[in-house]
């Protein structure tokens, strides 16, 4: 026999539910989320610059981008790793005696 699930409370039956699964909404466009403080005024600043249909998220994403690019062509990658202590003295020597 099929094992069904009831709620008793208001008569759904969730055997069939289970059965479907159905993908909605659109895909997703980007795989990275952030939470963005701003300084106060900034949003304001933004929304006057935007031009008619334009999103203040698609101005911010494009704002970061082009700075990206900007500093990419200003220096090389460097590589990230542990900080190194050449070139770093610790003071004179010690006097000796």
């Amino acid at each position: 026999m099929r094992n069904r699930l009831t709620d008793t409370r208001n008569g759904i039956d969730d055997s069939l539910v289970s059965m479907h699964t159905f993908a909605m909404g659109r895909p997703k466009q980007f795989d990275e989320r952030i939470q963005l403080t701003l300084v106060e005024g900034t949003t304001g600043r933004i929304d006057a610059l935007l031009e008619t249909g334009e999103y203040r998220l698609d101005f911010i994403r494009t704002a970061i981008e082009v700075e990206i690019a900007k500093r990419s062509q200003e220096k090389p990658p460097t590589k990230r790793g542990k900080p190194s202590l050449a070139g770093i003295t610790a003071g004179p020597a010690p006097h000796k005696r």
